[in-house]
């Protein structure tokens, strides 16, 4: 069943390299930047409703601490120091995707996908 969390739907877009949705041919498994930035945005388009909302009622005032403590977390984890490689590709100035292969090396994906 594909649900918002599940691993086909988290991109929210499914457009890419691989089939997200079988293991990848080579083993290893891809980082992924899209799904986390989709994330990051969504938590930040919730925080801005509740704090609308929390004008007329403070109930959702906690509701939008939750949204942005969930954007510092998504925040950190496309930052985070990955031991030798990042998402941030600082000549691009882009987030990518990386292959991280069994054997312990990494390959940079980048590849630029642009939907609307």
């Amino acid at each position: 069943m594909a649900t918002m969390f599940s691993r086909r739907l988290f991109s929210l877009d499914n457009v890419g390299v691989f089939d997200r949705s079988k293991p990848l041919p080579t083993g290893g498994y891809l980082e992924q930047a899209d799904g986390t930035s989709w994330m990051g945005m969504y938590c930040l388009n919730m925080l801005a409703i509740a704090l609308e909302l929390a004008l007329d009622n403070k109930v959702y005032e906690d509701i939008a601490t939750k949204f942005f403590e969930h954007f510092l977390y998504i925040a950190d984890a496309i930052n985070r120091d990955r031991k030798g490689f990042d998402l941030w590709d600082e000549q691009d100035g882009f987030f990518y995707d990386v292959l991280r292969l069994p054997d312990g090396t990494h390959l940079p994906c980048g590849c630029v996908r642009s939907l609307g």
